[in-house]
């Protein structure tokens, strides 16, 4: 990431978005993704390195600005490497996407110093975190663009890469999950992996990179409803395993076209299964359930899926 980040920098781009100098030129040269985000060499400070001496922190990560330093809990590098056995290939590009998504929050002014009770801004959050997973994302897109020897051979593979980019974004936020059966979610956290299943879907059904791009740069609008819900101290929780008795279980989003589609608990749309996936950390079955939906919506919804 220390030579990717001089080597972005050498080619200038710091004129122009964070993205100016990604190829191809004709998807990237119009897309609009969160432009506003600084180049990538004024988020990763120089020089960064690992502590070798495993974090006894609470949490399971801590970054020490004084000596560019990680420091991370043994536990967190066992999920990591669980997610992703015996695929060092993954392991890495999961590791490359957290270290980035976390340094765009330092730009946002989210650090360790600043984060008291932010989880009270549960729609700020949302919204940050699409975009800092954004920006992680398409910098590791283009750093296998450019850093694989096979290279890619062809547009198609290119949407493939991306859509497995996703999937292990996706696999990162897991390794954070704490061990055992999970009912209680925090409802913005619930909407991180609903947002990025969802966009995952879109990937696989996408014709062409410049569509891919495109459906990215918009933050999903994507939620469930009708299960109970209470406070934790500042924070929202969801209790997957509670029916709200007064209204319906439904998952609601709004499709590509900017048409709200709601979708309710039938044959073909399992929405007690999904809620059991989470707390059951089934991330095969989550992905069963989307490409469901995906087909569902589009065959009821129309083509903007």
């Amino acid at each position: 990431m220390n030579d990717y980040s001089k080597g972005l920098n050498q080619k200038g781009s710091t004129s122009g978005t964070w993205y100016s100098t990604f190829q191809p030129d004709k998807v990237f040269g119009r897309a609009l993704l969160f432009p506003n985000l600084p180049p990538l060499y004024t988020v990763l400070p120089d020089n960064l390195v690992a502590d070798p001496t495993p974090y006894q922190g609470d949490e399971p990560y801590r970054f020490d600005k004084d000596h560019n330093q990680w420091q991370l809990q043994d536990r967190l590098l066992a999920n990591l490497g669980s997610i992703c056995p015996n695929n060092q290939e993954s392991l890495l590009e999961i590791s490359r996407l957290f270290l980035l998504h976390e340094h765009v929050h330092d730009h946002h002014c989210l650090t360790a110093n600043t984060a008291r009770e932010v989880g009270k801004f549960q729609n700020c959050l949302e919204h940050l975190d699409y975009a800092a997973d954004t920006y992680a994302l398409f910098h590791e897109f283009n750093f296998v663009r450019n850093f694989d020897p096979g290279g890619i051979a062809e547009e198609r593979d290119d949407i493939q890469s991306l859509a497995n980019l996703i999937e292990n974004l996706i696999k990162s936020f897991w390794a954070f999950e704490r061990e055992g059966q999970n009912n209680d979610w925090e409802v913005r956290r619930l909407r991180r992996y609903l947002n990025w299943y969802w966009r995952h879907i879109q990937m696989k059904r996408a014709q062409s990179l410049e569509e891919a791009v495109e459906i990215i740069a918009t933050s999903p609008k994507i939620e469930i409803a009708g299960l109970r819900q209470r406070l934790r101290g500042r924070r929202v929780v969801m209790v997957l395993d509670k029916l709200d008795p007064n209204t319906q279980l439904e998952l609601g989003i709004v499709l590509k076209g900017e048409r709200f589609f709601r979708l309710s608990q039938s044959a073909n749309s399992n929405l007690q299964g999904l809620l059991n996936a989470f707390c059951n950390k089934e991330h095969d079955k989550i992905c069963d359930f989307f490409r469901s939906f995906y087909d569902f919506a589009k065959q009821t919804g129309g083509p903007e899926t």
